[in-house]
């Protein structure tokens, strides 16, 4: 009889261990995925966001000084070339990227999430949740709803139709934005795919910003993740200075 009541007890603590590890295995996921959202989204910031507005500015700048703009086409050329090659590694490494075991992408991150569905579920999301408000404050509830809008389907599990959709789009995005494969990381002079126009290049940037704000949101849980440099304009400093002193021109 000890020895049944031992090998039960036994049975037992296993069990707690085991369902002890699991949960500590889906926030060790979970935090995971916030960890690398964050980076990507400085990334974006940094190599996307910003060096978007310093090129549009820059436009703006040549655009009126016709001077300027008369004087350094092959210069201007060159700004727009690169501009355009480094902004497209840019969103290939952010949101593309699924070679590279060390690093991250948000589809990569998708697809962790689809094959882990039951690492976040609505009934344990408000365990990652930052707000400090009571369950009782109306804040704490709109905070979670505002947060998981969209990833959580009737049963409370991540919506499997959701990341497959968004899964989908980046897909897409990335047959689009086939031209950097070909050209500028395998240096094909005639790439099958053109360069996508400004108005296709906008809408892709637009639209992949959009989905990374919301899965940032969603890990953020409930932190601020509004964007924080967009109104920079320090780069333009540069163009106060002399560059090119009398005797050397």
């Amino acid at each position: 009889m000890g020895l049944i009541i031992a090998l039960v007890v036994v049975i037992i603590v296993g069990v707690i261990i085991d369902q002890k590890t699991q949960v500590q295995m889906k926030k060790n996921n979970f935090l995971k995925w916030q960890k690398q959202i964050e980076k990507l989204a400085d990334s974006f910031e940094l190599d996307v966001i910003r060096n978007n507005r310093i090129f549009e500015s820059y436009k703006k700048l040549v655009q009126d000084n016709m001077a300027i703009d008369s004087s350094g086409y092959y210069f201007h050329q060159w700004v727009e070339r690169n501009h355009y090659y480094a902004l497209l590694a840019a969103l290939r490494k952010i949101f593309f990227n699924v070679n590279n075991q060390k690093e991250y992408s948000l589809l990569k991150i998708i697809t962790q999430l689809k094959d882990n569905g039951n690492t976040v579920t609505k009934q344990n999301y408000p365990k990652y949740f930052k707000y400090k408000f009571p369950e009782t404050d109306i804040r704490y509830h709109v905070g979670i709803n505002s947060a998981t809008e969209g990833f959580f389907d009737s049963s409370g599990k991540l919506s499997q139709e959701k990341l497959k959709k968004d899964e989908e789009y980046l897909g897409k995005a990335k047959r689009k934005l086939k031209f950097i494969n070909e050209r500028v990381l395998h240096n094909q002079e005639k790439p099958e795919s053109l360069l996508p126009s400004d108005k296709e290049l906008e809408e892709i940037i637009s639209r992949l910003r959009e989905m990374l704000h919301q899965y940032r949101t969603f890990f953020a849980c409930g932190l601020d993740v509004s964007w924080s440099i967009e109104g920079d304009l320090s780069w333009m400093e540069v163009f106060k200075e002399p560059w090119f002193k009398e005797d050397k021109i």
